[in-house]
C-alpha cells in the first residue's frame, strides 16, 4: 500500500471525495483486507479525537462574550502607566544591553592609546624591539619511532664553526 492510497482512504472517511472516487475506494476496500484494517484504524482514531476533545459551550452569546474581552483590553490600554518592577527590570536589561558593547569599545580604545603612547609603561608597548638569537643558533632534530622519543639538539653556530675549523687544521 502506498501513501497516496492511505490519503485517499482518509479523504473517503472525511467525505471529501467525489462520487467516482468514492466508488473506486469502496471497490478497493472490498477487495483488500489491509485497506479495510487501515480504514478501521483511521475511523477509531477519528472517533477518539472527537470523544477526547469535548465542545465547550459559552454561557453567553458569542457577541456578548467577545464584547467583554474587547472592553477588558480597552480598559487595560487606557490604564495609567506606572513604573513597576517589570519596567525596572526592562530598564536594567536595556542598560546592560547598551553598556556592555560600549565597555568593550572603551577597553579597545584604551589598549590602542596605551600601545601608541611613548612613556613609562614599556610593558604595554607593542613597539618594543627584541633581539632574536635565531640567526646565531641552529637545531638538529632526531625522531626514534621505536623508542617513541624526539630529541632536539640546539647549538650555537659560531661555536660550531670554530670547532669545525679546528678540526680541519688537525
Amino acid at each position: 500500500m502506498n501513501e497516496e492510497l492511505g490519503l485517499k482512504i482518509q479523504a473517503y472517511l472525511d467525505g471529501e471525495l467525489s462520487s467516482n472516487e468514492r466508488q473506486e475506494v469502496e471497490t478497493l476496500l472490498a477487495r483488500d483486507p489491509e485497506l479495510q484494517a487501515l480504514k478501521a484504524e483511521l475511523s477509531f482514531v477519528t472517533r477518539a479525537f472527537k470523544d477526547s476533545d469535548p465542545v465547550m459551550q459559552v454561557p453567553a452569546s458569542r457577541e456578548f462574550y467577545f464584547s467583554q474581552i474587547e472592553r477588558r483590553i480597552a480598559a487595560a490600554e487606557s490604564a495609567p502607566k506606572t513604573l513597576s518592577v517589570e519596567a525596572g527590570s526592562r530598564f536594567a536589561g536595556w542598560l546592560r544591553q547598551a553598556l556592555l558593547p560600549l565597555s568593550g569599545v572603551a577597553a579597545a580604545c584604551l589598549m590602542l592609546v596605551l600601545s601608541l603612547r611613548e612613556g613609562p609603561l614599556p610593558a604595554l608597548s607593542f613597539h618594543e624591539e627584541t633581539e632574536s638569537p635565531l640567526d646565531e643558533t641552529a637545531a638538529v632534530t632526531f625522531r626514534s619511532e621505536s623508542e617513541k622519543v624526539t630529541i632536539v639538539w640546539v647549538y650555537d653556530r659560531q661555536v660550531a664553526s670554530v670547532d669545525t675549523t679546528l678540526d680541519d687544521r688537525n
